[in-house]
Parts: C-alpha cells; structure tokens; sequence
C-alpha cells in the first residue's frame, strides 16, 4: 500500500524559507500521526498516545492521487484549461472566456528554469550525460563541423540525457532535477482591460463558483482563481507582483520539436517578431503552445501543462506530467500492442475492407 502526502510551503521573503520548511514539516508529521491511528483503529480498534492514552480515528471523504503534488499554477492552469472547455459547450455565458483570457494574461510572463536537486555520485563505469536545452544555440554547428571531418566523427559527441523521440517531438524525463518557475503577474494590465470593457473579474470568479450549471470540479477549481485575485487585490499599487516556486515530480517530462536543434537561430527569429505559425497544416493558426498540448495528449495520458501562456523567447516547448508514460510506451514492444495501437487498428481495418 502506497500513500501519497503532499503539502504546500509559502513564504514572502527568502530569509523565512527555511522556518517555513520546518513547520511544513511538523504539519507533514501531524498527517503521519492521523493516518497511523487511522490504521490502528481499523486494526485493534485504537492507537495508544503518551501515557494511557488511546485515540481512535476513522477518516472520512474522499481518496484521489491526481491533485497529489500539484503545484498552484498547475492548479490554475487546470482551471485555464476547464473554463476554456466550459465556454466552448456554454459560449453565451462570456464569463467564461473573461475568465479565462484574464488567467492567462496575468500568467503568461514566466521563466522556467531545471536545476539539479543535488550532486549525484557516479560509480566509476557509470557514463556522464548531458542535458539538451544547453546545446540546442550551437548543436546545428557542432554537427556540421563533425561530419565535414567524417560520419565517424560523431562517435565522440557527448552523451546525452536518457529521451524519448516520439514521431517529431523529444520528450525527456526530468530526472533528480527540480523545476523553479518565476512570474511577473501583469495585473494592473489585465485589470485595467477588464474595466474599460465594464468586467468584474472578481464578481464573474464568484458567481460561476455558485452556478448549479457547472460540475463541481470547476467550482473547487474556482477557489483557487479567486484567492489569487485576491492576493493581487491587496498588494501595493503600481508595482508588478512577482511569485515563485519549485517543484519535483519523477513523472514529469519536457517536451520541444526535433526541429529546435537545426533551426534554433530560425525559431528565435520567428518568435522575437511574434508571429504564429501560418501554413496549410495549420489553418485555424493556433500558437505552438496549443498544437504541442494536443500533440502530447494524443500520444498519452497527461496532465498540468505549463507554461501557461502562449509566448516563447527562443524556441517552443511544454512542461507536462505523465504517470504512466513510462508504461504506454512499454506496451508498444509486446505482442498485444497489434490490437490496442490505434493507427494499427486503422491500417489493419483498411487492408481487411473489400473493394466493391
């Protein structure tokens, strides 16, 4: 049996992190202790504590994994994602699309960064690997010069992290690496906006979390929207609020184009002008942030997408968690993957249909 305990550690200035880590760490052990007396209870009918003590514990509601370990952008990019959703199926209710838009507006200034957890001890045969986004400005070069001096040439590039390439993405585990995110929430820009079309953001957030025509998973989903403007609301005036956090899941993945190693130069140019990509493929002209989202998901099962805004500096990529990618690409090696692949599936209908 596995447990799952997940907490939140917030703090408003660096001196206080590491006070905050240790009272987040008492709360974790408060949990430890309910969830001990939990099972004693259901085991000899109660769970002895101090001196002739003895608690008895039967926890009520409900158990899930997904929202384990869910950051708090996360958990307002979900709700990003389910207000988009709602507002395709209820488009006359354009408190939807205000609340959707005024998210990710204030949201969409992020910088991303991976760093090591820790210094990982090597044993003496084990290969040094290297990342991928550092090589991305000078890999186009680097090959070039390789194979001018030989094919053979390419033996001596340098290891690389362990990766997936899945038709015209890489998507690389983020391994023994912890993911800070850092934002500059634009809004006194958004709020500005909001008025000169007579909105309410704050107003809209709360009725929809009263509307019996929305699931609940959207109105729980609602609290977070609105205790972040809220926040907003009470900080000072003309200055623009900057919030941070770190993250680490061992099923969380990366995912950039194949493309980004040869045109690097290319795509910097194209996003620095702010230009979407415009060809026959893509008609409707949907920014690459969308088109990797629904590339992901329709290769696997995966969830909290980040960034949350549309706009790159350099090249385009998405931050995603997947818990059973691992497992899904697995099943595309055994001899049953004939009759749960769906592209076989399609093929194998096609080449069994008769001619009339």
């Amino acid at each position: 049996m596995i447990f799952y305990l997940t907490d939140q550690i917030i703090y408003t200035d660096s001196t206080d992190r590491a006070y905050s880590v240790r009272e987040s760490m008492v709360h974790l052990l408060n949990v430890l202790i309910i969830l001990k007396t939990s099972i004693m209870t259901r085991i000899s009918g109660s769970l002895k504590l101090g001196v002739n003590q003895h608690f008895m514990m039967i926890p009520i509601g409900g158990k899930a994994i997904d929202s384990v370990g869910e950051t708090f952008t996360t958990r307002i990019s979900n709700l990003i994602k389910e207000a988009q959703t709602l507002s395709r199926r209820h488009y006359e209710d354009k408190r939807l699309q205000v609340v959707e838009e005024s998210l990710t507006q204030i949201l969409e200034h992020v910088h991303i960064s991976l760093r090591p957890l820790a210094e990982q001890k090597r044993n003496g045969n084990e290969i040094e690997r290297h990342h991928y986004i550092p090589i991305i400005p000078t890999f186009a070069y680097d090959f070039e010069q390789s194979i001018l001096h030989g094919f053979n040439q390419l033996l001596n590039y340098q290891p690389l992290e362990n990766a997936h390439v899945n038709g015209s993405l890489l998507i690389v585990p983020i391994v023994n690496m912890s993911m800070q995110e850092a934002y500059w929430m634009q809004f006194e820009r958004v709020l500005e906006q909001n008025k000169k079309q007579e909105v309410d953001l704050l107003k809209a957030m709360y009725n929809l979390s009263q509307d019996d025509r929305y699931p609940p998973s959207f109105h729980i989903a609602l609290k977070d929207g609105i205790a972040l403007i809220r926040a907003l609301q009470d900080m000072a005036e003309q200055k623009i609020p900057h919030y941070e956090q770190e993250s680490s899941h061992t099923d969380q993945h990366y995912a950039f184009p194949l493309a980004t190693f040869l045109t690097a130069k290319e795509m910097k140019e194209h996003f620095e002008s702010n230009r979407e990509p415009q060809d026959q493929d893509n008609p409707l002209n949907l920014p690459f942030h969308t088109l990797l989202d629904r590339y992901i998901r329709a290769l696997y099962p995966s969830d909290s997408m980040l960034p949350i805004g549309s706009n790159y500096d350099a090249f385009p990529f998405i931050v995603f968690r997947s818990l059973n990618l691992s497992e899904a690409r697995n099943k595309m090696f055994t001899g049953k993957y004939l009759f749960m692949s769906q592209e076989l599936n399609i093929i194998n209908m096609l080449l069994s249909s008769t001619e009339e």
